[in-house]
């Protein structure tokens, strides 16, 4: 025992003592670096068990500590489905429990009956944080349970089926480190740590049985996985129509809610058969991506929501926003993925929205990314990775230096516009610096209130935009990807020996074809939503000048949704066209590929000249997109 400490006393200063022991020696133990020895261990029953009530302490589990020395007995049950949990198993083993407990002079701990139901132990579930074996092994390292406690089980499977090292180790830290025997019920056989140092041989089944149990869940991992993968590629093929994986449901034994592997705003319904959409949550959804639309960031969209009285989910509901608005599910696909394969399944779910209005809003996630605005005035051009400068096109960041009036108001001459080149790069630009950004709003407001304005840009067709031919390209580029790759499998095929180089290359254009499939979804996404925009009526932009202007938070966030959407590239002029600096001036491009340009006062952002060019080559992109800071 700690010199100087007294069992009368158990005080909180010989606990934090004894753990530190326990834990100095448990690393010794299970590192090899020492044996353990029963005799350098000090004795805590008469310490734990006869202790004043004030003194005593217990465990998490609200276990009531035994009132003598007699070592105890807990029982552990795992279910890896909750389907096996029918509770017959629960009471033959709390039956054979109190047998054996009366047979060997012992008290059977019933406070703490321990279970993990619907956790894998293959996975290692039960002893991560929330399992029941994971907890009664923290509070062995505690020493609330001591050495000579009995640990019942059905049968060591029960405790892991991970592989044989990583069961191994679990056992002899329960059995050898820590001096708790195990009883497995089916076999009646008793690890026992003097026992096993005696006569080691039961180690040598255990670890049969360690290997049989994590042999036989991976043959039925690898066996749920095929059956998985040939359940999706029957749904592709369109001769299966079924449930792939467990569906959101109300069990109706209980009326529980088991979460399955569907999205909160699904439900199964167990009688019908169908998933139906949970009205309250596909509100709470919709009303998310009408935020979102309106360009409102995740703080703000969680503020609103908790004010109307829609919730979604009540874990960290801000981070939560911007996964939900990217989920396939939402216009109706599952999206499943085995051993590295993805299948997208069609129209699995009831949808929340369109294709067509699902594919905007995975544009326009693409344009905001995950940064979000998060001051009083929003940024109506900046931020949304369309606005440039004119003379070296590095994007414009936005400045708002906020110097508050007497009344109350903001000082509009205080919202700027930075160049990239300066803000990212410490590069000298001829635009200079930055430039006020209010007389840059002014004037694209004022153009836009020109319904003659809109229409010219949105007169465009599909053959001058440059969507097109990039996409074209990328095509040519997939068809080359593909030949390429037929070459090499026909190599294959042929059973020669492939070379190390070869194969290099063949991951490479494995690589190579998945970037540029998904670049083609991209473009041809894009594309769509372009051919199809429509800009929205100039007196929807003539009502929200002056709101903007006087820095109107709806109103701005208005202002940028419809930029969003009319605009493809705005490039902003700070000394004019010519860099004369009498004038500042803007070329904006069009969702259909159609540039205008004009200029204004550098003052008051007053038009003095408006003119419409067709494209005929694509503007110059920047040579990187600059990192926003």
């Amino acid at each position: 025992m700690p010199a100087g400490l007294r069992p009368a006393r158990a005080s909180a200063e010989w606990k934090r003592r004894l753990d530190r022991w326990c834990a100095t020696r448990a690393d010794a133990a299970l590192s090899g670096r020492d044996e353990f020895n029963e005799a350098r261990l000090p004795r805590i029953d008469s310490l734990n068990r006869a202790s004043t009530p004030q003194d005593r302490w217990t465990m998490s589990t609200k276990a009531q500590s035994a009132t003598s020395n007699t070592p105890r007995i807990y029982t552990y049950a795992r279910f890896s489905s909750l389907q096996q949990a029918d509770g017959s198993s629960i009471a033959r083993q709390d039956a054979y429990a109190e047998a054996w407990a009366k047979q060997h002079g012992l008290i059977l701990d019933r406070s703490l009956r321990m279970e993990d139901r619907g956790k894998s132990a293959h996975k290692g579930e039960h002893v991560k944080k929330g399992g029941a074996l994971g907890a009664f092994i923290e509070r062995i390292k505690a020493g609330d349970v001591v050495p000579g406690d009995t640990l019942i089980v059905e049968n060591l499977d029960r405790l892991s089926r991970q592989s044989a090292q990583d069961a191994q180790t679990q056992f002899n830290a329960i059995v050898n480190t820590y001096g708790v025997d195990i009883v497995t019920m089916h076999d009646g056989v008793r690890y026992n740590r003097e026992e096993l140092a005696r006569d080691p041989s039961p180690l040598f089944l255990a670890l049969a049985v360690m290997v049989r149990a994590y042999d036989e869940s991976s043959r039925k991992s690898s066996n749920a996985r095929g059956a998985y993968r040939d359940k999706c590629e029957r749904w592709l093929k369109g001769e299966y129509r079924g449930l792939i994986g467990q569906p959101r449901h109300i069990r109706a034994s209980d009326g529980k809610l088991i979460k399955g592997t569907d999205p909160i705003w699904i439900l199964y319904d167990t009688e019908a058969k169908r998933f139906e959409l949970v009205p309250e949550k596909a509100a709470a959804m919709q009303r998310i991506i009408e935020l979102y639309r309106q360009g409102h960031g995740s703080v703000e969209i969680t503020r609103r929501m908790e004010t109307e009285g829609l919730t979604i989910s009540d874990k960290r509901a801000v981070v939560r926003i911007h996964k939900l608005i990217t989920y396939p599910a939402l216009k109706g696909d599952k999206v499943v993925v085995v051993d590295g394969q993805t299948y997208t399944l069609k129209g699995y779910y009831p949808p929340v929205v369109t294709e067509t209005e699902f594919d905007e809003l995975q544009l326009l996630v693409g344009k905001r990314g995950v940064r979000k605005g998060k001051g009083k005035v929003p940024a109506i051009l900046t931020g949304m990775k369309m606005c440039y400068c004119g003379y070296c096109r590095q994007l414009m960041v936005g400045q708002t230096l906020t110097t508050t009036r007497a009344d109350g108001t903001t000082h509009q001459n205080f919202r700027r516009l930075r160049c990239g080149s300066y803000a990212n790069r410490a590069a000298d630009c001829r635009g200079g610096a930055s430039c006020s950004g209010v007389p840059v709003e002014k004037a694209i407001m004022t153009f836009c209130a020109n319904q003659m304005n809109l229409d010219h840009l949105f007169t465009g067709n599909d053959k001058s935009d440059p969507l097109m031919r990039q996409l074209t390209a990328k095509r040519a580029s997939l068809a080359k990807t593909d030949l390429k790759l037929k070459g090499i499998k026909d190599e294959m095929l042929n059973g020669d020996a492939l070379p190390s180089t070869f194969r290099e290359v063949l991951r490479e254009l494995e690589t190579n074809k998945r970037t540029l499939t998904q670049a083609i979804t991209k473009l041809e996404r894009e594309l769509s939503i372009n051919s199809a925009a429509q800009p929205a009526p100039a007196e929807t932009w003539a009502e929200l000048v002056s709101d903007v202007m006087a820095l109107d938070y709806d109103a701005r966030m208005k202002t940028r949704r419809l930029v969003q959407e009319t605009f493809e590239r705005i490039d902003v002029f700070s000394k004019g066209f010519e860099c004369d600096g009498e004038h500042m001036a803007v070329r904006v491009t069009s969702k259909r590929g159609v540039v205008m340009g004009f200029e204004f006062n550098r003052r008051t952002g007053e038009l003095i000249e408006a003119t419409k060019t067709r494209k005929s080559k694509p503007l110059p992109k920047p040579a990187r997109t600059p990192r926003m800071k």
